[in-house]
């Protein structure tokens, strides 16, 4: 071989090697939303359900509304065309914005609360005035009949003011309380 054909099929060897280490080894780029967010702090953890394209539970900036969601997860229907009150209210962390309805003219929009055990799993500390009786014994160590005391227990005499007050409440100890502290939103 002529030192003009070595040096022309180093250079063709060198191109398909140099394709292959660009092409060959990367993965197609997927466009999926992100589900959640591992290790990121901050924000409202929101879950988006119903009639939606991506599902799912996403951290949102503190003080998003319904209306900065449904334009960030349906940008091509702008929701100022939307007739709804419920647009401007803030989410805060645990709701459900559920929307049923894929035209912008007919879609209905609902703000739920996530369950308590749903809640716990995504580290959202809880508050015991705000709770009913199967977000209650959903908590370890409550069960049925103690879940309907405490929340019969708040309706006849008051907001608790906190997981402390809970104790007021026949067959909740400090025992209990410690169990469930961790849980909970700390006011004292």
């Amino acid at each position: 071989m002529e030192r003009g054909e070595r040096l022309a099929l180093w250079f063709v060897a060198a191109i398909a090697l140099l394709l292959l280490l660009t092409k060959g080894h990367t993965s197609p780029r997927k466009e999926e939303g992100v589900a959640f967010l591992h290790g990121a702090s901050g924000g409202v953890l929101v879950r988006l359900a119903g009639d939606l394209p991506e599902q799912g539970v996403y951290r949102f900036a503190d003080g998003v509304t319904v209306r900065n969601v449904i334009n960030m997860t349906l940008p091509d229907q702008a929701s100022s065309s939307f007739e709804n009150a419920l647009l401007a209210t803030s989410l805060v962390n645990g709701d459900i914005l559920e929307v049923r309805g894929e035209k912008p003219h007919n879609a209905e929009f609902a703000v739920k609360k996530m369950g308590a055990g749903e809640r716990i799993a995504y580290g959202i500390l809880l508050e015991p005035d705000k709770l009913d009786a199967n977000d209650w014994e959903a908590l370890p160590g409550i069960g049925p009949n103690l879940a309907e005391r405490i929340v019969a227990d708040r309706q006849k005499y008051g907001d608790f003011g906190g997981l402390h007050g809970v104790s007021r409440v026949p067959g909740i100890g400090e025992g209990k309380l410690k169990l469930l502290e961790k849980h909970f939103v700390q006011t004292r």
